[in-house]
Parts: structure tokens; sequence; C-alpha cells
């Protein structure tokens, strides 16, 4: 059986999640003192109680608005990175996850969003240069048994080996940024280098990458001054693993979603 809590849940940092790793990857396990009320624990046994081994929590955090393409480039970061490991802990009785990013390549880079106050530290030990934190306050656990699922309406979780390009507010000190204007900023891209957004409803900045850039990462270089040369790397055969978002665009849009090449035709 399962239970849902409907959780409206305003982030006063840009939908950052600074939330305490309480155990290795996506387990929590039983402890002697009794849980606090409304934690991950508290909730299991709740649900335990009621004949139950399933939550679902649904959050809508707050995120920066930005007007259009030109305001988000100008005051937040942009990177295409790929997340490669991802850790669950609990953030204030909801599941959060922190994503590690492979940073393939830093487009712009802008100071610190004057608004969001310093970022919380990342619980992966060291990384590598080329490497980046970035919280989401959404995720899956097992807690006492039960499976806790922290979702966030319109802005799913990133899947590891995807290509993203994000729009952050970046901290380089500690490796560390933030979806600053969430899914409004947030994209996937394809083996042929196509942007496509992860929200399904449409925003003004995806509107502009559409009419002034075409879609395509190659053209939103160029249009940066970055030249062509850094495209994505093609996908090796064999690890073809889109998101189903990917493919559902892929058929909106009248094309047919290739599992053998991992193109939309």
């Amino acid at each position: 059986m399962r239970t849902e809590f409907k959780l409206l849940i305003v982030l006063g940092v840009l939908g950052a999640v600074g939330f305490s790793i309480v155990a290795s990857r996506k387990t929590v396990h039983s402890q002697q003192d009794p849980p606090a009320p409304y934690s991950l624990r508290w909730r299991a046994q709740q649900a335990l109680a009621n004949g139950t081994t399933e939550i679902d929590q649904h959050i809508a955090p707050h995120y920066q608005g930005v007007n259009d393409l030109n305001e988000a480039l100008a005051n937040y970061s942009l990177i295409l990175a790929q997340p490669v490991d991802q850790l669950a802990g609990e953030n204030d009785g909801t599941v959060g996850t922190w994503y590690k990013f492979r940073v393939l390549e830093q487009l712009t880079q802008r100071p610190l969003c004057a608004d969001c106050g310093p970022l919380p530290d990342h619980p992966f030990g060291g990384l590598a240069s080329n490497e980046l934190a970035i919280p989401r306050a959404a995720g899956i656990m097992n807690v006492d048994g039960v499976t806790i699922s922290t979702q966030e309406d319109g802005f799913p979780g990133f899947i590891l080996t995807q290509q993203y390009l994000l729009f952050v507010s970046l901290d380089p000190n500690k490796q560390v940024a933030t979806v600053a204007i969430g899914p409004v900023g947030s994209f996937m891209i394809d083996i042929n280098g196509t942007i496509v957004p992860v929200g399904m409803e449409p925003t003004q900045v995806s509107s502009d990458l559409t009419t002034i850039y075409g879609n395509s990462l190659a053209q939103l270089r160029a249009g940066l001054g970055l030249g062509t040369s850094a495209t994505p790397t093609p996908t090796p055969a064999g690890s073809c693993n889109p998101s189903q978002i990917l493919i559902n665009r892929c058929q909106d849009n009248g094309g047919t979603w290739n599992s053998d090449t991992c193109t939309c035709d």
C-alpha cells in the first residue's frame, strides 16, 4: 500500500538544499533512539503502523525567476555536464539528492548570484578539478523498509550518463553549484547536440533557444564566441540510456526515437 504526503516546501536559497547525509547511498537503518517528529524515520514508522511501505512526497521549491535567455546568460553560469554519481540523504523530513557532475565544458562563468547566500558543502569528499556537486530537493530512499520518494513536479531527477546544459549559481571554490532557476534553466543534450528542455512547461528561455539558436548546442556555442569544436561526445554503442522525457520530446515533435543510434529520426 502507498500513502502520499502533499508538501509545499519553499526553499529560501534558490532551491538549493543543505541537507545532512544520514546514510550511505539509499538505505537508512533503524536506530535505538526514537525518531524526531516528521523526520524520515518517523514517517517510516507511521507508514508501517498503518500497513504501508511506500510514501510519495510532492514538493514545490522556490527558484529565482528570469525573463528570457539574455537575463539567464547575464546572471548565471552555463555548463555542459554529465552526472556520474548520486547520494541521497534527509532534507528536513523529505529526501534530497546530491549529484556529482563531470563538467564537460564551462560555456560561461558568472559571479555567485547576489541573492543566493553561501552554498552548502557537498558530501563527496575530494572532487577532481573537472567535477562539481549539485544538490536537488528530491530523491528516493529506503528507510526501515519503507520506500520514501520525494518528487518535484515538472522537474525530474537527473539521470546518470545523460548530458545536461545547466544554468547554475556556481561557487568554484567549493566546487558546488545550484540549479538556481530550476527547470527553466535545465536542458538535456541528445547525441546530435540538440538542446531539449527538461521541464514540460514552455518558457521564454527555451523559446529563445529555439528562435535564436535552433536548439543547437553548436550554434549556441558559436553565438557565445566559443566556436563549434567541443560538441558532445557521441554515445558509445550499447550505452544509449535516454530519459523518457527525451523520447517523448522526440515523438511530440513528430519524430521516431531510434534506440539503436540513440537519436531522434
